[in-house]
């Protein structure tokens, strides 16, 4: 009801403000602005032109692909802190609908989608787990079964920003646990944002220890290993900043 609400009223843009009918709420030369990703490493979703700087350590991790519609950087990373820390959950749903307009739309469909589960703490004081919002939001744009309760988390860790990428690898315990049998199915696995591939190597570990036969993690934005521009905001971009995003 509410997409069919979006086609039919124009509201503002979440971006520029400008009067628009599209289903993410971007208006076209927003969404065609946007930092997405260009041909990349299907292993860890990395454009292949900074991939030889990166260890992508393809043949050690247990997923099978990685895919990822923008890069974590102006102005999808402010949406995507907006979204998970000040719960403006409309800016998840607009990047959900978006990436599964994007990169989605080729891949191969799996059996289901499992989000990324948040600890019983952390969801306590967050009051929502971001990657299950956009894998709910992927599973109705696309028609895919999602298991919400298929993988627990069971041990709290420190949130990963204050991490090196090489503490996250190095953890000697997996902090997830499998709870529904997924033999023989492929999953792919849901999250707002890959960085150290970490968390997606964790549980996809206790998939691949369940019989899962492929997994696939899907994300909204990809970290890149380095900055790719340092020229200050154009004056859109200087517009988005003074509209709070």
């Amino acid at each position: 009801m509410i997409d069919a609400f979006l086609r039919h009223f124009a509201i503002p843009c979440l971006l520029c403000g400008q009067s628009q009918r599209q289903t993410a709420s971007i208006c076209r030369d927003c969404t065609r602005d946007l930092p997405w990703l260009p041909r990349s490493c299907p292993n860890c979703a990395i454009p292949w032109p900074l991939h030889p700087r990166t260890s992508c350590s393809a043949g050690n991790l247990a997923f099978d692909d990685c895919s990822a519609a923008f890069a974590y950087e102006f102005p999808v990373q402010p949406l995507i802190i907006r979204f998970k820390d000040f719960e403006q959950l409309h800016l998840g749903r607009a990047l959900s609908l978006l990436l599964t307009q994007g990169p989605l739309k080729s891949r191969i469909r799996p059996d289901r989608l499992i989000p990324v589960p948040s600890h019983r703490r952390r969801l306590r004081k967050r009051g929502f787990n971001p990657a299950e919002l956009i894998a709910k939001d992927v599973s109705e744009q696309l028609a895919i079964p999602i298991s919400l309760h298929a993988i627990q988390k069971v041990t709290e860790t420190p949130p990963q920003k204050h991490q090196s990428r090489a503490d996250r690898l190095s953890s000697p315990t997996n902090p997830f646990a499998l709870q529904q049998s997924v033999q023989g199915e492929h999953i792919a696995v849901v999250d707002d944002v890959v960085t150290s591939m970490a968390t997606a190597h964790q549980v996809s570990e206790v998939l691949r220890f369940g019989g899962a036969q492929r997994i696939s993690i899907w994300s909204i934005a990809r970290t890149l290993p380095v900055k790719r521009s340092s020229r200050p905001p154009t004056g859109d971009q200087r517009m988005i900043q003074w509209r709070g995003l």
